[in-house]
């Protein structure tokens, strides 16, 4: 098996702590369930999304760490990113 190297752009980064500190309401470092059902309410993929942070409680704490986020929300995003599904 080949491995692949994908390489993230810190704009990319900071999108996506921008949105983790958006959707952090109380300002506690990690995110609840309620926080992140609150944020992305509304949303056409809000199921699809909750069920992807859900299964990022790596520590099984019930809450979404900085950590946490960003490498589901990464992988996500690589995993949609058409030029990486070749």
């Amino acid at each position: 098996m080949t491995a692949i190297s994908v390489q993230v752009s810190s704009d990319e980064i900071k999108e996506l702590k921008e949105l983790f500190l958006m959707l952090d309401v109380n300002g506690d470092g990690s995110l609840s369930l309620e926080e992140i059902g609150k944020g992305i309410q509304g949303r056409a993929n809000a199921e699809d999304l909750m069920k992807m942070l859900q299964a990022a409680d790596t520590d099984g704490s019930g809450d979404i760490n900085y950590t946490e986020f960003i490498a589901a929300t990464i992988g996500e995003n690589i995993y949609n990113n058409e030029a990486y599904l070749r």
